[in-house]
């Protein structure tokens, strides 16, 4: 080979891992200060969130966290959805979105949300990693907190990921957990 052309792949790799590097520790240092307590949300469930979170529509739908909302399945007797997901997934932020669509909302309105980031409740993520720790993950829940197979699952490998950008399947499973008794 030539020398030129050895100089500039030598230039392309430097910048490469430049890049890379550049990039390892801005990854660093945002979940340094994500998991130093940046977040505002309690043990207790959502509240409203800093700006690198994503939006559930808050304003529309009632979420709760983990123990709130298994209390307010017995309370209430109605079943209920539980989603394990992650502020950093981009899936997550996707799947997100299908929740500030009018038929998604009226469909979930006698349903109890439940909402937990699995890198602030790992022990709940653990608790509900029945086939991987996999974001997003949704249960559907029956009016004592166990889980329910309601249909069939969307993919076979990953049994309680809902796909991101399919709103007819989440309304779909909203009316069919609503409709179980």
């Amino acid at each position: 080979m030539n020398a030129a052309f050895r100089m500039n792949m030598r230039n392309i790799l430097v910048v490469a891992i430049l890049g890379f590097l550049f990039w390892y520790l801005s990854q660093e240092n945002s979940s340094e200060n994500y998991r130093a307590g940046e977040s505002t949300r309690t043990s207790e469930g959502p509240t409203k969130a800093n700006s690198t979170d994503i939006d559930w529509n808050d304003a529309e739908l009632r979420w709760l966290g983990y123990e709130q909302g298994m209390q307010e399945l017995k309370t209430t007797g109605k079943n209920g959805m539980l989603i394990i997901y992650a502020d950093w997934c981009s899936t997550c932020k996707s799947y997100s979105k299908l929740f500030r669509n009018d038929d998604a909302v009226t469909e979930l309105h006698d349903v109890v949300l439940i909402r937990v980031d699995k890198d602030d409740r790992p022990d709940i993520s653990k608790l509900y990693d029945y086939d991987g720790e996999y974001v997003p993950r949704t249960f559907a829940l029956d009016n004592n907190g166990d889980t329910l197979n309601l249909m069939p699952p969307h993919k076979k490998k990953y049994s309680y990921f809902l796909p991101a950008d399919n709103l007819r399947y989440l309304v779909k499973f909203a009316r069919k957990l609503k409709s179980v008794r």
